[in-house]
């Protein structure tokens, strides 16, 4: 579960995107009540009132922790939206939108958390909600289809030119 937290490759559900988001926010959570005993425990008299100085070392625990547990949360919530972007069928890179002052948060919402995937496999992977496959030709455009039927009907393109563009489509 962990590896699939901070990898970039493949697609993931509405589903899933919320259960890793709060995933990542517990852990998140975890992290700093570790870091906050780890502090205290190298400095236990922090919050004595005959303490005046505060102790270096505990501040650079402190700072290094915050830095490192807020590195890696982002890490994680940002592989996640851009495997929810992929499920979308959209490039990871508009998962950069979410750094948009108040946009980014509606568009976090709405577009990753509430709208469902694209159906079937697209080229980031295959449907994370399973199921059958769709139809061929929904993948495609098929008006393209539909103007190469009606040049080989008509007598402008032979049978043999028809069946090579038709595989040229089919390949894309």
């Amino acid at each position: 579960m962990l590896k699939s937290l901070f990898s970039f490759q493949g697609r993931i559900g509405v589903g899933k995107f919320w259960l890793h988001l709060i995933l990542e926010g517990l852990l998140s959570i975890v992290g700093f009540i570790v870091l906050i005993g780890v502090f205290f425990a190298v400095d236990p008299q922090m919050l004595s009132e005959a303490k005046k100085e505060p102790n270096p070392a505990a501040i650079g625990v402190l700072i290094i922790g915050i830095l490192a547990i807020l590195m890696v949360s982002n890490v994680a919530q940002f592989a996640t939206m851009v495997k929810r972007c992929h499920d979308r069928n959209k490039s990871g890179w508009h998962s950069l939108l979410s750094f948009i002052p108040l946009f980014g948060i509606f568009w976090v919402i709405i577009d990753l958390g509430i709208l469902s995937g694209h159906p079937g496999p697209n080229q980031y992977g295959p449907d994370p909600r399973g199921g059958p496959p769709r139809p061929a030709a929904a993948y495609f455009d098929t008006d393209q289809f539909r103007e190469l039927k009606i040049l080989a009907d008509n007598g402008l393109i032979d049978q043999a030119e028809y069946e090579k563009r038709k595989r040229r489509l089919l390949a894309m």
